[in-house]
C-alpha cells in the first residue's frame, strides 16, 4: 500500500497537482522566484509554513480519500475489515 511520504512526493513532484493547490491557497511553492525573493521568504519561514500546510493538505484531501476507498473496496470485495494500526 502506498505510504504517506511516498504520497506526498507524488504530489509534489506532480505539476499540476501544486499548481491547483497553490491557486487554491494562493501559496507559490516551487513556482519561479527571483533570489532575493527567495531569500526573504526563506528568512521569514513562509516556506515552512507552506509546506507544512502542503503536507497537510495532502494528507487530508489525498492520502485519507484513498485509504478510506481502498478499506471500503477491500471490505466489499472481501468481507474482511481493514485493520487500522500501522499507516
Amino acid at each position: 500500500m502506498l505510504k504517506y511520504h511516498e504520497t506526498v512526493l507524488e504530489c509534489y513532484n506532480n505539476d499540476e497537482f501544486l499548481a491547483e493547490f497553490n491557486r487554491l491557497t494562493g501559496y507559490q511553492l516551487k513556482m519561479n522566484k527571483t533570489p532575493i525573493e527567495f531569500l526573504i521568504d526563506e528568512a521569514t519561514g513562509v516556506v515552512d509554513e507552506q509546506l507544512r500546510e502542503f503536507f497537510a493538505f495532502v494528507y487530508e484531501y489525498v492520502y485519507n480519500k484513498f485509504l478510506s476507498t481502498h478499506k471500503k473496496l477491500i471490505t466489499l470485495l472481501t468481507g474482511e475489515k481493514i485493520n487500522d494500526t500501522n499507516e
